[in-house]
């Protein structure tokens, strides 16, 4: 479901403020490592020259490095350049100056630059150049979050430069958290494009507004998982690779005039929209994702209180057959749990232990449905001792849990297994054998587990 409006914009009334960024350089010792034969400051000292070339002076430039004064402190962060109309050499002259030496607080800088924007109280955008991830103990997508929140209008664009995968994903959430972009750049080439990038970001005006809501009339979820823009090409398909992309609701993006794919993800629902960007004109689409939430609480027996957690609630959707899929929709642990699912019908396998239930549910837009589910398990901890009275084994070398039949005999394979003393397990009501070894003897017994 779609709905597009276009409002003219007409000329301005009086001058635009001026774009307001600080740009935060790593300083770590990490910097002298080499690309291409070159060290990355270096690489950093002649990609930021290059862009000062023809800078915007519509926009107002700080500098901020961090660990280039002193080694292993996560306090070495220093505004260098504030916030004002930018002088493009004292900018070059400075960033010249910076020789790496220390940690990386990323975190910590990005936040202090936020505070010198003053992003409470006006539109401010930091833009983050990291060769490595948070070294300082601060966690980069809460503190995204945390400034997300606070501010009136923040963004941190982030450039991982030869920042190695496995070290991206702090840098990753501290731009989606703040609704900015992650450049992941390997070489000069890349660094030089992603910087343009990003200042060019800083400067546009959002002119496309996207509003996810759960049916049509129905109130804006709280917030979207993600929401991509697809450019759509002269057959009309959508790129396969996004241009941008964003979180919350509304989401806002400048773009170009065009014709694009807007996919608006929320929990497991997903929706796709075009719309046509004009000039000189806004866009606001109103996008339904037909999701509901479901409410899943696992329980021992009825009217008895919830278990602790869960091990796992795996959630397939049931087909017109009525037979759930083979392969699960997603899942998750705890007690309760809770999923947003696109509308239709379900079935939830929850596991405890080694005993699982299943039970059938749907999902309605906007909705949230509650279900109880029954796994009748109980716990048993056995404790193993050389005689009545005596003192436990300090352990045992396994202990094998066995299924008795109506006839009483353990059947042939083992349910589960465990070592130690004592030792713990979750099992299906019913009646076992347990067989212990201490030392080199198998010891056998008979337990019943209630639900």
């Amino acid at each position: 479901m779609l709905l597009v409006s276009g409002l003219f914009l007409g000329a301005a009334q009086g001058a635009q403020p001026p774009t307001r960024v600080i740009l935060v350089l790593d300083a770590s010792g990490s910097m002298w490592g080499k690309v291409d034969g070159k060290t990355k400051i270096e690489i950093a000292r002649e990609t930021v020259a290059g862009l000062m070339k023809d800078w915007d002076p519509a926009i107002e430039l700080g500098l901020m490095a961090y660990g280039h004064r002193r080694e292993g402190d996560c306090k070495d962060i220093e505004l260098l350049v504030s916030v004002s109309k930018t002088d493009p050499a004292r900018i070059v002259k400075t960033v010249n100056t910076l020789h790496p030496k220390g940690k990386t607080p990323l975190s910590d800088a990005v936040r202090l630059a936020a505070e010198r924007l003053d992003y409470r109280k006006s539109k401010a955008t930091v833009i983050l150049v990291s060769d490595g991830e948070e070294s300082c103990g601060a966690d980069p997508c809460a503190v995204g979050a945390a400034l997300k929140k606070a501010g009136a209008d923040f963004t941190v664009h982030v450039v991982g430069f030869d920042v190695k995968k496995e070290e991206r994903a702090g840098l990753v959430c501290l731009a989606k958290n703040t609704g900015g972009q992650f450049f992941a750049a390997k070489d000069a080439t890349e660094l030089k494009a992603a910087l343009a990038t990003a200042v060019k970001q800083a400067k546009q005006t959002p002119n496309v507004t996207i509003i996810a809501v759960p049916r049509r009339g129905a109130k804006p979820f709280a917030s979207t998982d993600y929401v991509s823009i697809h450019p759509l090409g002269p057959d009309g398909k959508p790129a396969e690779k996004q241009i941008t992309g964003n979180h919350g609701n509304p989401t806002r993006f400048a773009l170009p005039a065009g014709r694009y794919q807007a996919k608006v993800k929320v929990g497991n629902g997903s929706a796709t929209a075009e719309f046509e960007v004009k000039p000189e004109k806004t866009t606001e689409l109103i996008v339904v994702v037909g999701v509901g939430k479901v409410r899943i609480t696992a329980i021992p027996k009825p009217d008895a209180k919830p278990f602790k957690s869960t091990n796992y609630v795996g959630i397939f959707p049931v087909g017109p057959d009525g037979k759930p899929a083979p392969k699960q929709l997603t899942g998750n642990y705890g007690n309760p749990t809770e999923f947003t699912l696109p509308a239709g019908r379900y079935q939830a396998e929850v596991t405890l232990g080694k005993g699982s239930a299943r039970a059938d549910f749907e999902v309605k837009p906007e909705e949230t449905t509650s279900i109880t589910v029954i796994v009748e398990v109980g716990t048993v901890r056995l404790t193993f001792v050389p005689g009545k009275g005596a003192a436990p084994f300090p352990s045992t070398s396994y202990v094998r849990i066995y299924p008795l039949g109506p006839d009483g005999k353990p059947a042939e394979k083992q349910i589960t297994g465990n070592y130690g003393n004592p030792v713990t397990f979750t099992l299906p009501a019913g009646r076992y054998q347990v067989s212990a070894k201490v030392r080199e003897n198998w010891s056998p017994s008979e337990i019943e587990v209630k639900a």
